[in-house]
């Protein structure tokens, strides 16, 4: 999360190629193993902050115009869209095969070491979640039976 900037092996701006291509070149990989159990899911996690994201296709890894922050947007507005995209298709095909996306909230872990806030700040003890609660969200959308006819929807 608002990395300095440097790049994966391949080339790729770090928060996009962590945050989005790492989780879509997994994903593809797994719908094959996933398209054997009926119900399967997948939940990506992405964050609230996708609201203020955009996708430059031209620029997908912000060369020249590198900002740490809209890094981190365009990479979990990817994540949401990506979804979105995953369960259309995934509907037109024999798959039963759900996908949804969540942002879990602002969870107190290591997540925010870029992001120069001290790490146990006041801010941070009483206004973030601890792990086990920003699990929830997560965990909602990988078991509730009540989604099981949902798919592409975005949680928080």
């Amino acid at each position: 999360m608002t990395c300095p900037e440097w790049q994966t092996e391949d080339g790729f701006e770090m928060q996009f190629g962590t945050n989005h291509l790492g989780h879509f070149l997994l994903t593809l990989h797994l719908i094959p193993l996933m398209s054997k159990v009926p119900g399967a899911r997948i939940v990506t996690v992405a964050s609230g902050a996708h609201k203020f994201g955009t996708i430059d296709m031209a620029n997908i890894n912000l060369k020249g115009n590198y900002d740490k922050d809209m890094a981190y947007f365009q990479s979990k507005l990817a994540n949401v869209l990506f979804t979105r995209e995953l369960a259309k298709r995934l509907k037109k095909s024999p798959f039963d095969i759900n996908a949804y996306s969540l942002n879990p909230g602002a969870i107190s872990t290591d997540l925010q070491r870029h992001t120069g806030q001290a790490e146990d700040s006041w801010f941070k003890r009483h206004f973030f979640l601890n792990p086990f609660m920003g699990s929830q969200t997560t965990l909602y959308c990988a078991l509730d039976e009540s989604l099981d006819n949902e798919s592409g929807f975005y949680y928080e």
